[in-house]
């Protein structure tokens, strides 16, 4: 029987850094970037756009509007037409802000506390499920009810992977830049003749 208990972990490290002990089971690695959803509710006579950033193995820093060294970032923009965007708010989570870390066999969840946003302080949590067979990598919207964050991603990298593993995805894409290299090789030295 598989053990479901949850182990939770506290860490103080700056960002969603991948070579966290906690995270060194998965694969993040795999999806390392800046993450974005976006929502657009029309409200006339506007429309209101809010895009949630995410910085996985790397704090957003080339988002318009995000502070600098943020993990999380969101942004809510009032859209007129024929006028240019106004951002009304922005709510980031920094880098350096205590993460916790709650593990199962179902994946991991990243929890951040206490992020001050004006007079309120709010909170996220990043809920990765493993899906073995996921290609997107895509979060979705749990909840934002302007005080509490909750974003999920159905990915492959929140799957609990050995060391080999790991290896062996470098392996295989070290064999195809090779494979790929000498085909190339070969196609120029066939046409050429």
């Amino acid at each position: 029987m598989i053990l479901a208990s949850l182990l939770t972990f506290a860490t103080a490290a700056l960002a969603f850094d991948c070579s966290d002990k906690e995270l060194e089971r998965y694969n993040f690695e795999s999806i390392k970037g800046v993450h974005s959803y976006t929502t657009l509710k029309n409200t006339p006579p506007s429309q209101t756009n809010v895009t949630w950033n995410v910085g996985i193995c790397q704090p957003i820093s080339a988002i318009k509007d995000c502070p600098a060294n943020s993990d999380i970032c969101g942004v809510t923009s009032i859209l007129r037409k024929d006028e240019k965007p106004v951002v009304s708010e922005v709510v980031s989570f920094k880098s350096d802000l205590q993460k916790t870390y709650e593990s199962s066999d179902n994946g991991i969840k990243v929890i951040y506390k206490g992020a001050n946003w004006g007079d309120v302080l709010v909170n996220a949590e990043l809920n990765f499920q493993c899906d073995k067979d996921s290609q997107n990598n895509e979060f979705t919207l749990d909840q934002w009810d302007g005080t509490n964050l909750k974003l999920s991603m159905k990915t492959k990298a929140a799957c609990i992977t050995s060391k080999e593993d790991k290896k062996m995805v470098h392996l295989d894409i070290y064999l195809f830049g090779v494979v790929f290299k000498h085909l190339h090789n070969w196609w120029c030295l066939v046409s050429i003749q």
